[in-house]
Protein backbone atom coordinates (compact mmCIF):
# COMPACT_ATOMS: atom_id res chain seq x y z
CA UNK A 1 0.00 0.00 0.00
CA UNK A 2 1.53 3.16 -1.10
CA UNK A 3 1.91 6.52 0.99
CA UNK A 4 -0.94 8.50 -0.14
CA UNK A 5 -3.67 5.34 -0.19
CA UNK A 6 -2.83 4.57 2.94
CA UNK A 7 -3.14 8.71 4.23
CA UNK A 8 -6.24 8.57 2.60
CA UNK A 9 -7.52 5.69 4.38
CA UNK A 10 -5.94 6.79 8.09
CA UNK A 11 -8.18 10.09 7.06
CA UNK A 12 -11.72 8.78 6.48
CA UNK A 13 -11.31 5.82 9.46
CA UNK A 14 -10.20 9.43 11.87
CA UNK A 15 -12.80 10.94 10.57
CA UNK A 16 -15.40 8.42 11.07
CA UNK A 17 -14.03 7.23 14.15
CA UNK A 18 -14.02 10.84 15.83
CA UNK A 19 -17.53 11.42 15.14
CA UNK A 20 -18.34 7.75 16.88
CA UNK A 21 -16.10 8.57 20.28
CA UNK A 22 -16.66 11.77 21.06
CA UNK A 23 -20.65 11.07 21.18
CA UNK A 24 -20.27 8.12 23.01
CA UNK A 25 -17.27 10.01 25.53
CA UNK A 26 -20.43 12.53 25.56
CA UNK A 27 -22.92 10.65 26.51
CA UNK A 28 -20.98 7.83 29.05
CA UNK A 29 -18.23 9.89 31.10
CA UNK A 30 -19.90 12.33 34.01
CA UNK A 31 -17.40 11.13 36.43
CA UNK A 32 -15.94 14.34 36.28
CA UNK A 33 -18.68 16.75 36.16
CA UNK A 34 -18.55 17.70 40.25
CA UNK A 35 -15.27 18.87 39.71
CA UNK A 36 -16.76 21.86 37.39
CA UNK A 37 -18.64 24.64 38.53
CA UNK A 38 -22.33 24.72 37.96
CA UNK A 39 -22.08 27.57 35.40
CA UNK A 40 -19.62 25.58 33.44
CA UNK A 41 -20.24 22.55 31.61
CA UNK A 42 -18.08 19.97 30.18
CA UNK A 43 -17.50 20.29 26.03
CA UNK A 44 -16.82 17.07 24.80
CA UNK A 45 -18.43 17.60 21.40
CA UNK A 46 -15.97 20.66 20.33
CA UNK A 47 -13.74 21.36 16.77
CA UNK A 48 -10.75 21.20 19.43
CA UNK A 49 -11.82 17.22 19.99
CA UNK A 50 -12.26 16.55 17.30
CA UNK A 51 -8.58 17.85 15.77
CA UNK A 52 -6.89 16.18 19.15
CA UNK A 53 -9.06 12.88 18.65
CA UNK A 54 -8.00 12.70 14.71
CA UNK A 55 -4.18 13.78 15.07
CA UNK A 56 -3.27 11.66 17.82
CA UNK A 57 -5.39 8.65 15.89
CA UNK A 58 -3.30 9.80 12.38
CA UNK A 59 0.29 9.82 14.27
CA UNK A 60 -0.55 6.64 16.10
CA UNK A 61 -1.75 4.87 13.25
CA UNK A 62 1.06 5.65 11.24
CA UNK A 63 3.88 5.53 13.19
CA UNK A 64 2.06 1.37 14.02
CA UNK A 65 1.85 0.81 10.56
CA UNK A 66 5.25 2.00 9.51
CA UNK A 67 6.99 -0.19 12.34
CA UNK A 68 4.92 -3.21 10.51
CA UNK A 69 2.29 -3.71 12.46
CA UNK A 70 -1.03 -5.56 11.51
CA UNK A 71 -4.01 -3.24 9.86
CA UNK A 72 -6.24 -4.47 13.35
CA UNK A 73 -3.67 -3.46 15.98
CA UNK A 74 -3.18 -0.10 14.25
CA UNK A 75 -6.45 0.38 14.72
CA UNK A 76 -7.16 -0.35 17.81
CA UNK A 77 -4.06 0.99 19.78
CA UNK A 78 -4.92 4.51 17.61
CA UNK A 79 -8.31 4.35 18.97
CA UNK A 80 -7.45 3.66 22.67
CA UNK A 81 -4.37 5.70 22.65
CA UNK A 82 -7.24 8.74 20.89
CA UNK A 83 -9.88 8.49 23.52
CA UNK A 84 -7.52 8.60 26.31
CA UNK A 85 -5.86 11.78 25.44
CA UNK A 86 -8.71 13.32 23.78
CA UNK A 87 -10.30 12.94 27.13
CA UNK A 88 -7.37 13.75 29.39
CA UNK A 89 -6.92 17.18 27.06
CA UNK A 90 -10.71 17.88 27.48
CA UNK A 91 -10.39 17.54 31.33
CA UNK A 92 -7.36 19.34 31.59
CA UNK A 93 -8.84 22.38 29.64
CA UNK A 94 -11.87 22.40 31.62
CA UNK A 95 -10.05 22.39 35.38
CA UNK A 96 -7.46 25.57 34.18
CA UNK A 97 -10.62 27.31 32.71
CA UNK A 98 -11.89 26.41 36.24
CA UNK A 99 -9.45 27.66 37.97
CA UNK A 100 -9.27 31.07 36.06
CA UNK A 101 -12.71 31.77 36.46
CA UNK A 102 -12.21 30.64 40.37
CA UNK A 103 -9.06 33.33 40.61
CA UNK A 104 -11.69 36.69 39.81
CA UNK A 105 -11.44 38.58 42.72
CA UNK A 106 -14.04 40.61 44.17
CA UNK A 107 -12.46 43.69 43.90
CA UNK A 108 -14.84 45.46 47.06
CA UNK A 109 -13.10 42.37 49.35
CA UNK A 110 -9.91 44.51 48.92
CA UNK A 111 -10.85 47.53 51.21
CA UNK A 112 -9.19 47.79 54.62
CA UNK A 113 -6.35 45.71 52.70
CA UNK A 114 -2.71 46.83 52.60
CA UNK A 115 -0.16 46.95 50.12
CA UNK A 116 2.49 49.63 47.83
CA UNK A 117 2.51 51.79 44.83
CA UNK A 118 3.92 50.74 42.43
CA UNK A 119 4.08 53.85 39.29
CA UNK A 120 2.98 57.10 40.91
CA UNK A 121 -0.72 57.44 42.01
CA UNK A 122 -2.47 60.65 42.39
CA UNK A 123 -5.74 62.84 42.42
CA UNK A 124 -6.13 63.07 38.59
CA UNK A 125 -4.12 60.16 37.62
CA UNK A 126 -4.43 56.48 38.39
CA UNK A 127 -1.71 54.64 38.96
CA UNK A 128 -0.67 50.58 40.02
CA UNK A 129 -0.46 49.20 43.34
CA UNK A 130 0.34 45.95 44.72
CA UNK A 131 -2.07 44.03 47.54
CA UNK A 132 -1.54 40.64 48.70
CA UNK A 133 -5.04 38.86 48.73
CA UNK A 134 -6.28 35.18 48.89
CA UNK A 135 -2.05 34.88 49.29
CA UNK A 136 -1.40 36.20 45.42
CA UNK A 137 0.42 39.60 44.92
CA UNK A 138 -2.49 41.51 43.02
CA UNK A 139 -1.89 44.84 40.99
CA UNK A 140 -4.41 46.94 40.58
CA UNK A 141 -5.61 50.35 39.22
CA UNK A 142 -5.73 52.77 42.33
CA UNK A 143 -6.09 56.46 42.65
CA UNK A 144 -5.50 58.94 45.82
CA UNK A 145 -6.46 62.22 46.94
CA UNK A 146 -2.58 62.83 47.57
CA UNK A 147 0.42 62.27 45.17
CA UNK A 148 2.17 58.93 46.14
CA UNK A 149 5.57 57.95 45.11
CA UNK A 150 6.71 54.06 44.02
CA UNK A 151 7.56 51.94 47.23
CA UNK A 152 4.58 53.70 49.73
CA UNK A 153 2.76 51.72 51.80
CA UNK A 154 -0.87 52.36 51.12
CA UNK A 155 -4.37 51.30 52.51
CA UNK A 156 -7.18 50.71 50.36
CA UNK A 157 -10.23 52.38 51.83
CA UNK A 158 -13.26 52.47 49.13
CA UNK A 159 -13.61 51.17 45.70
CA UNK A 160 -15.18 52.98 42.29
CA UNK A 161 -15.88 50.86 39.55
CA UNK A 162 -12.45 48.66 39.50
CA UNK A 163 -10.21 51.26 40.48
CA UNK A 164 -9.31 51.31 44.43
CA UNK A 165 -9.46 54.32 46.37
CA UNK A 166 -6.27 54.69 48.54
CA UNK A 167 -4.53 56.59 51.39
CA UNK A 168 -0.91 56.55 52.83
CA UNK A 169 -0.19 54.30 55.79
Amino acid sequence: MNISALLSYNIIIGLVLSFITIKFVSQTIHIFKNHVSEDEEIKWLTFKSFINFSTMFSWTFLTLHLNKSSLEYCIIWSILASIIMSILMILIVTVIRKINVHKKVDITLLINKYGRVLTEVSENTSGIVQIIFNGELKELDALSDIRLFPGTHIQVIDVHGEILIIKQV
